[in-house]
């Protein structure tokens, strides 16, 4: 299938899961900004093959808007990346 990226329950509370599907090998990463684009945390890169989920804590941070960037950096080809916005409750 497609990469496909999915952020969910969002809407949440305190965490989220994120979905990853890529059709390749390689790295993934990503990271949490604030509403001004301020990154707030960085994840490790993790090797990659097919499918991922990753758990994603919120609970330190306030009410509010924030993007999940995501990184992912095939074994050939070049980087792909996309953000997605998450909402805190």
């Amino acid at each position: 299938g497609a990469d496909e990226v999915r952020i969910t329950p969002n809407p949440t509370k305190s965490s989220t899961n994120l979905f990853t599907s890529f059709k390749q090998k390689g790295s993934l990463q990503y990271q949490i900004l604030d509403v001004a684009s301020k990154p707030l945390f960085r994840s490790q890169s993790v090797s990659y093959l097919n499918t991922r989920q990753t758990f994603i804590e919120l609970y330190p941070y306030p009410a509010g808007v924030y993007y999940i960037q995501i990184f992912f950096k095939p074994l050939n080809g070049a980087l792909k990346s996309g953000i997605y916005k998450i909402i805190k409750l």
